[in-house]
């Protein structure tokens, strides 16, 4: 179990988009809304005013240059980003979560062989304390 390991990496993959999205998006020119949280995790996310506006949000974009896509990035609340997957309102897909076999039903994850594919996740994080501290997870 991760709570039980000091330093135990957590993975970040992108929730990227349902494919039907991506692909009505592509063909009508309508932009897609990826939301985030608003929580800042530097230097991936930062606050939506911020200039650069943190790694996850340029390496999206410029796959939104290459592709020929628009994205439009909405910051939300944690849980109003995860409500407004299962809902189909106001985003259409969100970055930077953590895979958990319960936001599977909102999109979909990069996979490899029945297995995600790590060599598509945007970061890795990791968590470290002293050893003096009484944090654990």
């Amino acid at each position: 179990m991760i709570g039980d390991r000091k330093g135990w990496p957590i993975i970040i993959f992108t929730i990227f988009f349902i494919a039907s999205t991506v692909s009505a998006a592509y063909a009508t020119d309508i932009p897609i809304r990826l939301g985030y949280s608003d929580a800042e995790a530097f230097p991936f996310q930062i606050r939506h005013d911020a200039d650069p506006p943190g790694i996850a949000i340029e390496i999206i974009d410029q796959v939104g240059t290459d592709l020929g896509l628009k994205f439009i990035f909405v910051q939300l609340p944690n849980k109003r980003v995860q409500l407004s997957l299962s809902e189909g309102t106001q985003i259409d897909g969100a970055f930077m979560y953590s895979y958990k076999t319960d936001r599977e039903i909102n999109g979909q994850y990069p996979m490899k062989d029945g297995k995600l594919d790590e060599e598509k996740r945007l970061a890795t994080l990791s968590y470290y304390t002293e050893v003096s501290h009484l944090i654990f997870w």
